[in-house]
């Protein structure tokens, strides 16, 4: 392969990364979706084929996935711990608080504390 094939394909990969970036920051006012869930599940689809394109490559290696590995237990642990920042501040709460029960509310509305990835 000569340096002129290798631009080509770089520049080539740049602009196909660059068009996924965009659809994903701008998808949900480019495309038309009937509703915010029908925008989420698309988004979730092409980021999941995205990554298990990359992972079940032809040249992909056991050590090309470390660093995916690497990030993937630092987004669950920082899961665990904000699950347990936010329990660990409800116990905080007083009962017999009229604003301290709202905050609870408020807190138990805005977090979904799903078990998935346990």
């Amino acid at each position: 392969m000569n340096t002129n094939q290798a631009e080509k394909e770089v520049c080539q990969f740049l602009r196909a990364e660059e068009r996924l970036n965009a659809e994903l920051k701008q998808g949900h006012y480019d495309n038309f979706f009937d509703s915010e869930e029908e925008w989420l599940e698309y988004e979730l689809e092409k980021l999941r084929e995205y990554i298990t394109d990359y992972i079940n490559g032809k040249s992909i290696e056991a050590s090309d996935l470390y660093p995916i590995k690497e990030f993937i237990q630092h987004l669950k642990f920082q899961k665990l711990l904000d699950r347990y920042d936010d329990l660990y501040s409800m116990e905080m709460i007083n009962p017999n608080s009229k604003e301290d029960m709202e905050l609870l509310r408020e807190v138990l509305r805005n977090n979904h504390f799903d078990d998935e990835d346990e």
